[in-house]
């Protein structure tokens, strides 16, 4: 006859459900809700590295069916957002516990036609001693997370700063590990809710400062890695797409007195300035930047050079606006930009 008290009692450390990893170490009872999301950012960026008991499982999330792939990328992160959200059903925790090469199996996504998906630095302007670079996606309108590691010149660039979301990021989470920047990594990680993926065309999703050493080349090479962070993309499903992740070359050449400014305005149908639209400025050598439009409609890009051709693109919701080629001669003004009937 078994004994009516127990003598002894065991307790598993550990958690038991995929993606419940917040509070450490043991999670919430089965919970997936966004903490525990946020810890996985933290996780899948090296910003957190040490785990216990079973922590690495159950933040291997992606593939669901297989409860992870012994890789711990932004994939992880949408699949968690997604047991967060009730879109899929709680998973009990499987898969390897221990990291493993990474292996994913991409897809070329729902709108193949447009390949490459591409993603790529790309010079914006010098400011004093810093150099603005940007972030673009050439995406297809189904991407729902970026990962990546910016790979620099320590002797040419050091102290990254001012890192955020460019224009074409809204409502999307930035994690950044810059822990390696000593030694020329900047780990970035930006995911947005499963539903609502990046829109279909070029987007800047990141702006980052560096600071350039005094004696410089012209240009320094810009690249990604894998380290802090994986380098993918993923749909809302949390499966990998096809993507080219492209090496660019930044200018670090200060403005000089030969350069102008390009100020104008982007309208309504009815002649009314239109605020928060994104007006971008496209060079020939593939270089870009964008600037909001104030109040007022009004827009202003200075440092510009003298006797480039550019293209100016104006993005804003429900409207569609011709795209404008011009050549830089000396300041321009009074540039008014209305949409297409």
């Amino acid at each position: 006859m078994a004994p009516t008290q127990p003598d002894a009692e065991t307790t598993v450390l550990g958690g038991d459900t995929e993606g419940d990893v917040s509070p450490r170490p043991n999670g919430n009872d089965g919970q997936v809700a966004s903490d525990d999301v946020a810890q996985i950012r933290r996780f899948i960026t090296k910003l957190d590295t040490v785990m216990a008991y079973n922590e690495f499982q159950r933040s291997d999330t992606a593939p669901r069916l297989d409860g992870g792939n012994g890789a711990l990328s932004v994939a992880d992160v949408i699949q968690a957002r997604r047991y967060a959200a009730s879109l899929d059903q709680r998973a009990e925790a499987a898969g390897p516990n221990d990291a493993l090469p990474y292996s994913p199996k991409p897809v070329p996504g729902k709108r193949s036609s447009l390949l490459p998906r591409e993603v790529k630095p790309v010079s914006l302007y010098r400011d004093g001693t810093k150099v603005i670079i940007g972030v673009d996606i050439e995406a297809q309108g189904d991407e729902a997370a970026i990962g990546f590691a910016l790979n620099f010149d320590t002797a040419v660039l050091s102290s990254p700063s001012l890192i955020e979301l460019g224009p074409d990021a809204s409502g999307a989470v930035l994690t950044v590990n810059d822990s390696q920047a000593a030694s020329g990594k900047l780990g970035i990680a930006i995911d947005k809710a499963p539903g609502s993926p990046f829109a279909a065309g070029t987007r800047r999703v990141l702006y980052v400062a560096f600071e350039v050493a005094p004696v410089h080349p012209d240009t320094t090479n810009i690249s990604f890695v894998s380290d802090p962070v994986i380098t993918e993309v993923v749909d809302g499903t949390a499966t990998p797409l096809s993507t080219v992740f492209s090496a660019a070359d930044i200018s670090l050449l200060a403005p000089t007195a030969a350069n102008a400014s390009i100020e104008g305005t982007v309208t309504r149908a009815n002649g009314s300035g239109l605020s928060g639209a994104t007006v971008v400025l496209g060079g020939v050598q593939g270089s870009r930047r964008s600037v909001l439009t104030n109040g007022f409609g009004r827009f202003r890009f200075d440092d510009v050079t003298v006797g480039e051709t550019y293209t100016i693109d104006v993005r804003a919701k429900g409207l569609m606006f011709r795209s404008r080629l011009i050549t830089v001669t000396e300041d321009v003004t009074g540039l008014e930009i209305g949409p297409e009937p």
